[in-house]
């Protein structure tokens, strides 16, 4: 199963459908907030993909859950934009909701900056952002969740080079 990861696209959904482009096949959308446009029900609809997603800070529709959990192979995910756990200030706090549900990876945004790292037992996963990176080479991100048949998965970040806004 192969999962397209993508978070902080404010409105800049071009983007995420030349990502999707670039990568298809893929089984599911995960986004993880501040979409600022209804970019997942368009997905969901050209592309017949599950997509889950979360409520950022600059996502005003209340139409998606503040954090949800999600099966990826043998382990579960805690999914959260991260601004209710203070990831731009550190990670403990995330790493900690992760386990109190019962995951083994924590994947969120938030920041703009990707970033994979382990703490506390937990697997820590930030796309960056697809629109307005925030870390010092200015480049755009996303992250692919590729499940391997045991039920083990790989996570692997990679820049997007393409054009377009909304």
């Amino acid at each position: 199963m192969k999962f397209l990861v993508v978070s902080d696209s404010h409105g800049w959904d071009q983007p995420v459908f030349n990502v999707i482009e670039k990568e298809k096949p893929i089984d599911a959308l995960i986004h993880c907030g501040d979409r600022e446009s209804d970019v997942l029900g368009e997905v969901e609809e050209k592309y017949a993909i599950p997509v889950y997603g979360v409520q950022g800070n600059c996502d005003f529709t209340g139409k998606y859950p503040q954090a949800m959990r999600l099966v990826i192979g043998s382990h579960l995910a805690y999914i959260e934009h991260g601004h209710h756990s203070g990831v731009k200030y550190g990670y403990d706090t995330i790493a900690r909701k992760a386990k109190e549900n019962g995951a083994d990876i924590a994947i969120f945004g938030h920041t703009h900056i990707p970033l994979e790292m382990r703490s506390h037992g937990v697997h820590l996963l930030n796309p960056g952002s697809l629109a307005l990176p925030h870390q010092p080479s200015g480049l755009r991100t996303y992250m692919i969740i590729t499940v391997q048949e045991d039920g083990s998965y790989d996570a692997l970040l990679k820049t997007y080079t393409g054009a377009g806004k909304k």
